[in-house]
Parts: C-alpha cells; sequence; structure tokens
C-alpha cells in the first residue's frame, strides 16, 4: 500500500529468524539510503533472538522456553544468510507481550477510520503490536523517543499473515 514518493520514517517489521527484515532492511537501503528511514525488528518479549544477536554482535541462539500466542515468530535462531544485513541495517529492537498483539489484531478486525478489515493472526499482527506498544507502554517512551515517532510521522507496519489460529482469533477478536 506505500505509495511512491518519501520514505517512511520508520517502517516495523516482524523478526522471525531474520528472512523477511533482512530483505527489508536490505531494499530500504538500496532505495533510499543509509538515512532513509528507520527499521525496527518487532519479536516476542520470549523469542527476541534477533535482539539478543544484535546485542551480542553475532548469531545467538536461545533456548526458549517461547512462551507466546506469536507462533510464527517463536524463534530461538536467526537465520545466518541475512544477519549481517540485520545487524547493519536495522535501527531498533522492540519484544513485545502477546498483549499488544491481541491489540493490533482487534484493531485491524475493526477497520477504524475507513481501513479495510484485516483479519490477522497474532504473528501477523505483530508489527502493528510493536507500533501501539511504541505509543502506548510508558515503559518504552525512550524507544519512541530514539525513533522520532510522533504524530505527524510516517510508518509502515508489515501484516504478514492473516488468521492461522481460528480459535486464538475468536477468543482475542470477539468472533469467528
Amino acid at each position: 500500500q506505500w505509495e511512491p514518493g518519501p520514505p517512511s520514517d520508520v517502517i516495523f517489521v516482524p523478526g522471525g529468524v531474520g528472512g523477511l527484515l533482512a530483505a527489508v532492511a536490505d531494499w530500504t537501503r538500496a532505495r533510499f539510503g543509509d538515512d532513509g528511514c528507520s527499521i525496527v525488528c518487532v519479536e516476542p518479549l520470549t523469542a527476541a533472538c534477533l535482539q539478543m544477536s544484535a546485542r551480542a554482535g553475532q548469531p545467538t541462539t536461545l533456548n526458549g522456553p517461547f512462551d507466546t500466542a506469536m507462533g510464527g515468530l517463536r524463534c530461538g535462531e536467526v537465520s545466518r544468510a541475512g544477519f549481517d544485513t540485520v545487524l547493519s541495517v536495522v535501527r531498533a529492537y522492540i519484544a513485545i507481550e502477546d498483549r499488544w498483539a491481541f491489540d493490533a489484531m482487534r484493531q485491524l478486525a475493526t477497520g477504524a477510520g475507513g481501513d479495510p478489515v484485516i483479519e490477522a493472526g497474532a504473528s501477523g499482527a505483530a508489527a502493528l503490536g510493536g507500533l501501539l506498544a511504541a505509543f502506548r507502554d510508558p515503559a518504552v517512551a525512550g524507544f519512541r523517543e530514539q525513533l522520532g515517532l510522533g504524530r505527524g510521522s510516517r510508518v509502515i507496519a508489515f501484516v504478514t499473515e492473516g488468521t492461522t489460529d481460528p480459535e486464538l482469533f475468536a477468543a482475542v477478536v470477539g468472533r469467528p
């Protein structure tokens, strides 16, 4: 849905093992240069292997348990193929609790403000959950300021999957 024009200020991308994250980071760097926009990796709090690997400066394996509803992001080991790109381009990492992904699922399912209704699973809604946490969780206010996020920011949040767990979707959103 991105329209050609100036780059977004920030792009929120679900982490997983880092493949999509590396692709987005590499594309934005090639298209807009190193200062074009900030890439943010969003991961579950209990499975933040990319964040831990970035802190260590090398791929680091997490042993779990990966207690999260974000099944597609329950990863303990990064993809070595994309890690150098991730390390050199991704500006920030945020590890979120499931509640933020659930808030994002509910928001996407309502089609608020004329937006289309999107039925997304917890992993698919994680990037938007990271954005919501950045604005609503006082514990990460410094994170928001570090990225320069505010009312006029241009932001993209990748939604990467539909309803993969219908029972969870119904429980979170309140309808099948």
